[in-house]
């Protein structure tokens, strides 16, 4: 086992906040195990989560719960890609507390909450995303951190090789920038 697969089975001991199958899928896609290709995935959602949390944020201090629950949704698939699972399962929940229904009460239906009862609900576990969020931002740093310290301190026949990020990796990052954009430009429907 390489030092690199050694350093990487400590970080996902004891962690549930991510998804492990996803994030080696993301860690396979960096060339000759460098991280380049995955610093610059968790540095464009690390904008993405705080810019579009802030954004929430005001949506639902403006009451505007249709923005929110696309919002929500939008944090919903980053996260998932990434393999942030706590935070893609608490965006799923704002989603839907969005759409003014409530997925865990059999009760309810969508439509079924009244505007007060979605926002009294979404409170808290907004809250609690913003920490997951905290929490993942830190986890993901810690083992991008691990990883580029590891050549430094690991004997020349065990360092990483650094490579160039390719072409189609470059093409994919702008794609999906470019869908993240398109996605998050949310048509506002202001209430009179």
């Amino acid at each position: 086992m390489s030092l690199t697969e050694k350093r990487r089975d400590q970080m996902f001991q004891n962690q549930t906040m991510i998804d492990k199958e996803v994030f080696i899928q993301l860690i396979e896609l960096d060339e000759d195990g460098s991280t380049e290709f995955l610093e610059g995935v968790a540095e464009e959602w690390f904008n993405q989560a705080e810019e579009t949390l802030a954004s929430m944020d005001d949506a639902l201090k403006e009451k505007e719960l249709d923005k929110f629950s696309k919002l929500a949704h939008f944090l919903k698939g980053s996260s998932g890609q990434l393999g942030v699972t706590t935070l893609q399962h608490s965006c799923t929940k704002l989603q839907h507390l969005g759409e003014q229904w409530d997925d865990e009460d059999e009760s309810s239906k969508k439509m079924d909450l009244s505007e007060e009862e979605a926002i009294k609900r979404i409170k808290p576990i907004l809250s609690r995303a913003k920490k997951e969020y905290k929490t993942a931002e830190k986890w993901l740093n810690d083992y991008l951190n691990a990883n580029s310290d590891e050549d430094e301190d690991a004997p020349e026949d065990l360092q990483t090789p650094k490579a160039e990020v390719t072409q189609k990796e470059k093409d994919l990052s702008a794609k999906n920038d470019k869908k993240a954009v398109e996605t998050a430009k949310v048509p506002v429907k202001v209430k009179s």
